[in-house]
């Protein structure tokens, strides 16, 4: 193909057709450039599907994250019912109490009372490195993406 190209504008040089040359130059140029925007399109069409795939995954991890998340605040919350319990058992009315403090186990009872509370807070690993990767961009649903900030 490309010797073709070169023995036509070879011939048209030697026959002294200028204006058919220009036409002819003017053509290969639209081409260069046609191949050229079509290169590009493919480029941005894979760069969108990169960061598809990129946001499925991100949006993915999220979800298992936020799910474990849930088993951990369910454990949370049933430990700290726990605790209220035994508050209420310890501040029940003085009758109570009276058993309450003369029972073998009282010191591990208010051990327990006392230092099992914790503040727990699920971990969401995901979600910290969205925050400080700044893929948080890479979401498109922006009801999601204005949650993160």
């Amino acid at each position: 193909m490309i010797t073709i190209l070169r023995r036509l504008r070879k011939s048209l040089i030697d026959s002294g057709k200028t204006r058919r040359y220009l036409l002819y130059a003017i053509g290969e140029i639209a081409l260069v450039v046609f191949g050229i925007l079509i290169a590009l399109q493919i480029n941005n069409w894979n760069e969108d599907r990169t960061l598809q795939i990129k946001e499925e995954k991100i949006l993915t991890r999220l979800l298992e994250n936020l799910n474990s998340a849930q088993i951990q605040s369910r454990q949370f919350i049933s430990n700290e019912k726990k605790g209220v319990d035994l508050l209420f058992q310890a501040l029940g009315t003085p009758n109570q109490l009276q058993t309450l403090i003369s029972s073998p186990k009282v010191d591990s009872f208010f051990y327990s009372i006392f230092w099992s509370f914790e503040q727990n807070t699920p971990l969401l690993n995901t979600y910290s490195d969205i925050k400080n990767s700044g893929e948080s961009g890479l979401i498109s649903n922006t009801s999601i993406r204005e949650s993160f900030s």
